[in-house]
């Protein structure tokens, strides 16, 4: 996908046997952060500040996505971006 001139790519760490089962997977995020050039956005299981920052610093990727975790919080957003920022909200 990379070499036909995606600029990004977001995986999600579970697998559609999955479904909405067990958690989410992150070893193979980090291994397509590794093999990869473009920027990569890790999903899944994402819900707070804390599981955004465990998860980047294990998959080396440039930024999260969050889905689930923004039903019914759309706040959500402002406040993992002001934390990761280092800000308070």
């Amino acid at each position: 996908a990379e070499a036909s001139g995606i600029a990004a790519l977001a995986v999600h760490g579970r697998t559609r046997c999955d479904f909405y089962e067990g958690a989410a997977e992150y070893d193979t995020l980090a291994e397509i952060r590794a093999a990869i050039s473009i920027p990569l956005l890790a999903n899944g299981d994402i819900i707070d500040a804390d599981q955004a920052r465990a998860v980047l610093k294990h998959t080396g990727a440039d930024g999260v996505m969050l889905g689930r975790a923004a039903q019914g919080r759309p706040w959500v957003f402002r406040e993992l971006r002001a934390a990761l920022r280092g800000e308070s909200v």
